[in-house]
């Protein structure tokens, strides 16, 4: 009887051992906290996303679908190891795009080490330097965080602006 079961024992243990090397390797849920675009010119852009992982927190490489499809689906490019989000910065990603079409509208996402996908952006470049193109840009400031949601946050995107500028909160 105590052969038989210390062979079982050593069955189990063996089964458990080979279980674990072959389980699917567990990605982190990275989430994310919304995307931001600045610093355009006519053939650049500055990206930047936060990306962790709240209940083990770490780097995490990230990777960048980006194109003039809003859906992603014709026009993108998507590129691997873009940025690596910097724990000693709140784990921001930040990046610069160079040789981007002046004038165009452009889509980008960050996709996190599960696949995990952040909000989608749109930022447009600015016109080439002796283009002339009319400009359509708004400006806000002073948010006052007890008249939540904030009523021109929903009507921005129906403007299609250019750009817009958050002067952020006013002192009087």
């Amino acid at each position: 009887l105590r052969s038989a079961f210390t062979q079982q024992a050593i069955f189990n243990a063996g089964l458990v051992s080979l279980l674990t090397i072959f389980a699917p390797y567990a990605h982190a849920a990275v989430s994310f906290l919304g995307v931001a675009a600045g610093d355009a010119t006519s053939t650049s852009v500055t990206l930047w996303t936060r990306a962790v992982d709240d209940t083990t927190p770490a780097n995490a490489a990230l990777a960048l679908d980006i194109g003039t499809d809003q859906t992603f689906a014709t026009s993108t490019t998507h590129m691997t190891g873009t940025c690596t989000t910097d724990s000693n910065k709140d784990y921001i990603c930040k990046l610069t795009l160079n040789g981007l079409t002046p004038n165009t509208v452009y889509f980008y996402r960050f996709v996190g080490p599960g696949s995990e996908l952040s909000n989608v952006g749109r930022v447009k470049t600015a016109p080439g330097p002796s283009t002339s193109a009319p400009l359509h840009f708004a400006f806000s400031g002073d948010y006052d965080g007890l008249i939540r949601p904030f009523a021109l946050a929903s009507v921005l995107p129906s403007q299609n602006l250019d750009f817009y500028m958050s002067l952020g909160d006013t002192i009087y």
